[in-house]
């Protein structure tokens, strides 16, 4: 009889510890569908949907601003369609480019993509795109994929000539 209650009464715990992990699941599922919901409407929006692809292809640094900060910047290599963020002193962070569709929206834009064996395990699920506003001028969005398919928009950046 003992063994038949503590049975159950795992049975019970792992149940209980299994709707946890649903209930965990779920929310930060709303969660980042409601970031990317307030995301979408900030006005940069508006100005990554109006921008084009960069043309001339990117090469060589731009200077970096990000929510009235500023970082280094990225540099492109457009002849291997690679680059690099600059952090502080330091060139870290590389990524490769592309020429798609955008995770969100029917325009062109040129994808920077983080899933490179070089970079952190968490940086690899970023996905930036970037499109040309003003001659010299361009726009980013950063997306996150931790679900494959559903990417979550979290910020926008500027980078310069």
């Amino acid at each position: 009889m003992k063994r038949k209650l503590r049975e159950w009464d795992i049975r019970k715990m792992i149940l209980w510890i299994i709707g946890i992990l649903i209930g965990i699941v779920v929310t930060l599922g709303i969660v980042a569908v409601l970031w990317n919901f307030i995301v979408e409407l900030r006005p940069e929006n508006k100005v990554f949907s109006a921008g084009t692809l960069p043309n001339p292809a990117l090469q060589g640094h731009l200077k970096g601003s990000y929510g009235g900060t500023s970082w280094k910047g990225k540099e492109f290599n457009s002849s291997d369609n690679t680059g690099i963020n600059i952090v502080g002193d330091a060139k870290q962070f590389p990524f490769e480019t592309s020429v798609s569709k955008s995770l969100h929206g029917d325009h062109q834009v040129l994808k920077l993509n983080y899933n490179i064996a070089k970079n952190p395990w968490w940086l690899r699920l970023v996905v930036d795109e970037l499109v040309q506003t003003k001659p010299g001028k361009y726009q980013g969005k950063v997306y996150v994929q931790v679900i494959p398919g559903l990417p979550v928009a979290i910020t926008y950046f500027q980078l310069e000539k």
